[in-house]
């Protein structure tokens, strides 16, 4: 299924309405949402200023209400340090086309409808597994030894920190959506998740 950062746009909003949507709307206040928690932790800076480049997104992500249900993985400065150039040339551009490139790749950090923490047994195990994120695509998920690892390279350095309708789990590395794990997909076993409108089931 193609996705466009517009899409990923619309399921944010969809569960949480943004100020520009209606004049006279409130937004929910209560507990820190995933921007409040970007802007005050130092090591996120860069994340927090990538956020507010893609059309949207600082507006959606600051208005995430205590019902919404979601697992958001938080590139730590140290992993745009380290960014490819291949990524810095398409993602951090001011253009139309690289903003759009960013809130893709961002969006593949953000898993709706469920919150899994780091000790859940569910989101990472020893067997290699995927979940889906709001792009669609999948992202694989393990545990080895003590590190909890994404896509086989990027590792989990903070978890569960607790937001208002999530989780946030801070990673070294950021996750780029072309590099989805392409072994034979659908032999490798599925994380269990809330079905969510537009996913293909059963898996």
């Amino acid at each position: 299924m193609r996705f466009t950062t517009g899409t990923g746009i619309f399921m944010l909003l969809a569960l949480s309405f943004t100020a520009s949507a209606r004049e006279n709307y409130t937004a929910p206040s209560a507990g820190t949402t995933i921007m409040d928690y970007l802007n005050s932790e130092p090591d996120l800076s860069s994340l927090a200023a990538a956020m507010k480049l893609p059309l949207g997104f600082e507006t959606a992500f600051s208005h995430t209400p205590e019902t919404n249900n979601f697992t958001f993985f938080a590139p730590n400065n140290a992993a745009f340090a380290s960014m490819s150039q291949n990524l810095k040339r398409f993602y951090i551009t001011p253009s139309t086309r690289g903003r759009a490139y960013l809130g893709n790749t961002l969006m593949y950090h953000y898993l709706p409808v469920d919150v899994y923490k780091t000790d859940g047994g569910v989101l990472f195990t020893d067997t290699f597994s995927r979940v889906q994120t709001a792009t669609f695509l999948f992202l694989g998920t393990q545990k080895v030894g003590e590190d909890l690892v994404l896509n086989r390279r990027v590792k989990v350095v903070k978890g569960d920190i607790p937001v208002a309708g999530g989780v946030i789990h801070i990673v070294d590395g950021i996750l780029d959506p072309t590099g989805m794990f392409f072994d034979d997909e659908y032999a490798v076993p599925k994380v269990k998740q809330t079905f969510m409108a537009g996913w293909e089931l059963p898996y």
